[in-house]
């Protein structure tokens, strides 16, 4: 099975303007996916509408895969299901795809090398973190036979890692499925930069990192 990695990186950003350039412990917050990615050693391409990313994603390595800015791909109303969509149908040759958010910048290249293992077993992947709560609104639904699930514990999506056939993609028109693998990560591995104060968090657990090796 051959896997294309997608990083989706648009220019826009609401909470923190310029989010995905934005610098965590020394580097741009996309260069810790670009990393991660390089070290599990996959295929990946970075889809982006702006330019500066571009150049930014390409100074590190990266392939990039380009589209108009201001289009719907990389609008505040497009998907991450459109977006591993239209690059699965401009780089042909990929039997599946995983998507890599820039903004969980604390994920590994283990978790990305465990999500492909996963997906080998013929369910889509979806990373997720515990929770003991189970009136959460987002507790997910993963197959039953899912040997890493502990009874009376429950899980909610992280939005680090998906992972699903090409087939699957291009029929559900979705990143997400309603029934899946779990690839679980703690809490330090699960952090989704959304706001200022996950811009702290991350950096907190990156230098933690940092220091131990």
């Amino acid at each position: 099975m051959k896997v294309l990695g997608v990083i989706p990186a648009r220019g826009g950003s609401k909470r923190v303007p310029r989010k995905n350039l934005r610098e965590l412990c020394g580097k741009p917050l996309i260069w810790w996916t670009v990393d991660a990615a390089q070290k599990a050693g996959i295929d990946f391409v970075v889809s982006t509408d702006d330019d500066e990313i571009a150049s930014v994603a390409k100074s590190y390595g990266a392939k990039v895969l380009q589209c108009a800015p201001g289009g719907r791909l990389h609008s505040d109303e497009c998907t991450s299901g459109e977006v591993l969509i239209d690059a699965m149908e401009r780089i042909p040759g990929y039997d599946a795809v995983i998507c890599l958010h820039p903004t969980s910048p604390v994920r590994e290249s283990s978790h990305i090398d465990y999500a492909i293992g996963l997906l080998r077993l013929g369910y889509p992947v979806a990373s997720v973190k515990q929770i003991r709560r189970k009136a959460h609104p987002n507790v997910c639904q993963i197959k039953p036979d899912a040997a890493e699930v502990v009874p009376g514990i429950y899980y909610v999506l992280n939005a680090s890692i998906y992972a699903m056939s090409r087939e699957r993609l291009l029929k559900t028109r979705s990143h997400t499925a309603h029934v899946f693998s779990p690839l679980i990560m703690d809490d330090a591995h699960s952090v989704d930069i959304d706001t200022e104060e996950d811009f702290a968090l991350a950096e907190f657990y990156l230098r933690q990192r940092m220091a131990i090796s």
